[in-house]
C-alpha cells in the first residue's frame, strides 16, 4: 500500500483482510487506527506488538499490512518495502517531511 487511501480501499474490498500493529491494545496508535477505520466505515484486525522492530519484522516479511507507531519510534522509511503513508499532526516533523498529513 503506497497511502493511507490504499490501506482503507483494501480494507473495504475485503472486511477484515487488512491486519495493522500497534505498540499494544489501547495505544494512541491503536486507538488512531481503530477510530480511522470506523470513520471511514471499514474492520480490520489490530494485532498488538510491544516491540517496533519486531512490527518492521513482520510488516517486511508480509505478515501483516500496515504499523502504526509514535514518531520519533522509529525512522521515517522513504522507499519500498517500507514507506511512510500518513502522519497524523502537521506540521510534520524533519524525520517525517515525505508522508503527507491524514
Amino acid at each position: 500500500y503506497e497511502t493511507l487511501q490504499d490501506l482503507i480501499d483494501a480494507a473495504a474490498a475485503a472486511p477484515g483482510s487488512v491486519t495493522y500493529v500497534s505498540p499494544g491494545a489501547n495505544s494512541t496508535p491503536h486507538l488512531l487506527v481503530a477510530a480511522v477505520g470506523q470513520q471511514a466505515g471499514v474492520q480490520w484486525n489490530h494485532s498488538p506488538n510491544s516491540s517496533s522492530p519486531a512490527a518492521i519484522a513482520e510488516l517486511i516479511g508480509g505478515h501483516i499490512d500496515a504499523v502504526s507507531v509514535n514518531l520519533p519510534t522509529l525512522p521515517i522509511p522513504t522507499s519500498p518495502p517500507l514507506r511512510s503513508g500518513a502522519t497524523t499532526s502537521p506540521p510534520l516533523s524533519i524525520s517525517a517531511s515525505s508522508a503527507p498529513p491524514t
